[in-house]
């Protein structure tokens, strides 16, 4: 009866290992804000006819094997020490209890371990609040913006920093597992709308890029496509609506330039564009001489072009490098 006893009870640690750092540490979405490792490691704690070390084995066996399937860099160890502790101080807090003779005491000591498995999960897993917060803001953008019958809307991780939802487009191969999150600064990041937005920008942008390379055949640049306002977003790669007049573009002259020279050379560009009858909202020309200073330079569709000079914009270098700008 006794080893009966002890099978059952290493059972049942196993299983609690197994699920309790999976859905922790394997199971995407908000169910790892209710702990459920940390109430796990305090069962398996409560659990007698088992060993200690052969619980904290248990666990810390499992945290290991999801910690390395589904964690990168630090972030495995990181949760692979905190779950080892989760299950230590379960064991420690079961033992205590078994000696525990008075509910104050008893109380004591579950409020204790609460407070520091909670700590421990949101220091590694981040803030289940600010998760919630972000989980209903996100509910409410995609609701307003995306059918249940064209999309596939997943759970994605939250790792104390980036909260949101994975979306497959059930008509568009092209578009699978991209993501809707809410970056630090607090904004939506569609990468969906990303997606969208260059396919619809991608034939004008190759038209700009030939009708210029048919001008300029050695010059150095690259076209960009920036940004389209969509003010009612067909969220579909088929969309047939030409919004070309809603498109901005970014145009990089990799060539080293004056800036007097890249003001001529922008304004050269964007009349042989019009010439072309290429249609856009605006194109941002960026270049500059290296190391020294960058230029910046947002002409508008139409715009009369003889004041190119006065759209002009200097940054320093070091302050302005190209790498931060938001190519899309």
């Amino acid at each position: 009866m006794r080893s009966k006893l002890n099978n059952f009870s290493f059972l049942i640690c196993a299983v609690l290992s197994c699920v309790g750092t999976y859905l922790t540490l394997g199971q995407t979405g908000i169910i790892k804000f209710f702990f459920i490792a940390p109430i796990c490691a305090l069962v398996i704690g409560l659990l007698k006819d088992t060993s200690g070390l052969l619980k904290a084995s248990l666990f810390s066996l499992f945290s290991l094997i999801y910690s390395f399937v589904f964690l990168e860099g630090e972030r495995r160890i990181i949760a692979f020490a905190v779950m080892t502790a989760m299950a230590l101080i379960g064991i420690f807090f079961g033992r205590f209890i078994s000696k525990a003779k008075e509910k104050r005491i008893f109380g004591s000591a579950a409020i204790g371990c609460a407070v520091v498995c909670f700590l421990g999960a949101t220091v590694v897993f981040g803030s289940p609040i600010d998760a919630l917060a972000s989980k209903q803001e996100l509910d409410e953008y995609i609701g307003s913006k995306y059918a249940d019958d064209e999309f596939t809307i997943d759970d994605i991780v939250y790792d104390g920093s980036v909260y949101g939802y994975t979306v497959t487009a059930k008509n568009d191969k092209t578009a699978y597992g991209l993501r809707i999150y809410k970056a630090k600064d607090g904004r939506i990041v569609d990468e969906y709308l990303t997606h969208l937005k260059r396919s619809l920008m991608r034939e004008n942008a190759e038209r700009i890029t030939t009708v210029l390379r048919e001008h300029h055949p050695n010059d150095g640049f690259t076209v960009y496509g920036k940004d389209v306002w969509l003010t009612s977003p067909p969220f579909s790669v088929f969309d047939e609506t030409d919004h070309s007049e809603n498109m901005q573009f970014y145009i990089y002259l990799s060539n080293e330039l004056l800036s007097s020279d890249f003001a001529k050379r922008a304004r050269q560009y964007y009349e042989e564009l019009l010439e072309a009858n290429v249609d856009f909202s605006s194109i941002t020309f960026i270049g500059g001489e290296k190391g020294q200073m960058l230029f910046e330079l947002t002409a508008t569709g139409g715009y009369a072009a003889n004041s190119f000079d006065k759209l002009l914009e200097k940054h320093d270098h070091f302050e302005f490098l190209v790498s931060s700008i938001d190519f899309k």
